[in-house]
């Protein structure tokens, strides 16, 4: 039996919640797994999505109010999975409340072959991941 052709591309858009963390890296690893993507790959992405959809959680939103959208675009193909994580929230400004320890970033700096943030469409952040998937 001829195994069914893989979609490229993942996108999901969750409310920003902290229960969208688990379900956004669940769903990443899932896309990967199905992708063939290496197993060091897919633990990477997962760790750089919770790290991103943490921090649209904890920043992108003003408390109290209802939480906006998360969305995650995971796309798997050719020698790099590229995933976006994009909210239409604030925009990044620095908090010096900030609930976080600030550990984020870094840690996606350190997992992710390539890391660019940006303001995204209209407003809100937009990070932009590149992951190496094949021995280049």
């Amino acid at each position: 039996m001829a195994r069914a052709a893989h979609p490229r591309a993942l996108r999901r858009t969750a409310p920003a919640v902290p229960a969208s963390v688990g379900d956004l890296r669940r769903a990443a690893a899932r896309h990967l797994q199905a992708a063939g993507v290496p197993g060091p790959v897919v633990e990477a992405v997962e760790l750089a999505v919770s790290e991103a959809v943490t921090n649209v959680v904890l920043h992108a939103y003003p408390a109290g109010a209802d939480p906006g959208p998360v969305h995650l675009t995971v796309e798997a193909g050719g020698p790099a999975v590229t995933v976006r994580v994009a909210d239409e929230g604030a925009g990044i400004a620095p908090r010096l409340e900030s609930p976080g320890a600030g550990l984020g970033l870094p840690i996606i700096t350190n997992v992710a072959t390539t890391l660019e943030m940006s303001q995204g469409a209209g407003a809100g952040t937009e990070l932009l991941m590149t992951f190496q998937a094949a021995a280049s």
